[in-house]
């Protein structure tokens, strides 16, 4: 199982929701979505150009998506589901057009703020970016390699934003 599984499981009560204090001391919950469908998986696969990386994949596996830090919808981190994954990044990349990296599929929406993390896929090489929405896709800059230790870092520090 990956850690973050387990860190997760630790918050959240059979319903899939939890509380947790942030790193500001805020009390903040974790919503989680009940497991994506393998159909559901699939059809991002064939719709996002760059594919999904494996260990979201997993991910989507054990949660369709789902909150995490969220403090009465003002701030937190949205894990997008299937179907979000799809709107989004079909959404932005209409809104970036000729300057969308299709390498880059964002996967995370950062409540509150025009900024997501994304995955940038590069042939074999994974990286997760962090995408401020009023700068340019090629401007965004590497913060980790993979999402599992990108959650673990997440929850670990209480929710902080530990890459800024």
């Amino acid at each position: 199982m990956k850690k973050y599984l387990e860190l997760i499981n630790k918050v959240i009560d059979p319903s899939l929701k939890g509380e947790i204090l942030t790193y500001e001391n805020l009390k903040s919950t974790f919503e989680m979505n009940i497991a994506a469908s393998d159909l559901d998986i699939d059809k991002c696969r064939v719709t996002l150009e760059a594919g999904l990386p494996n260990d979201y994949e997993f991910f989507l596996r054990n949660f369709n998506g789902g909150k995490l830090f969220l403090v009465d919808d003002f701030a937190g981190f949205k894990l997008l589901g299937t179907e979000e994954l799809i709107n989004h990044n079909k959404f932005q990349q209409e809104n970036f057009g000729e300057d969308w990296d299709k390498h880059v599929v964002l996967f995370c929406e950062i409540i509150g703020d025009a900024e997501y993390l994304g995955f940038k896929i590069d042939k074999e090489k994974v990286q997760i970016v962090f995408c401020i929405m009023d700068t340019l896709p090629s401007e965004w800059q590497a913060i980790d390699d993979t999402f599992d230790i990108l959650i673990q870092k997440i929850i670990l520090s209480n929710g902080a934003k530990y890459w800024i």
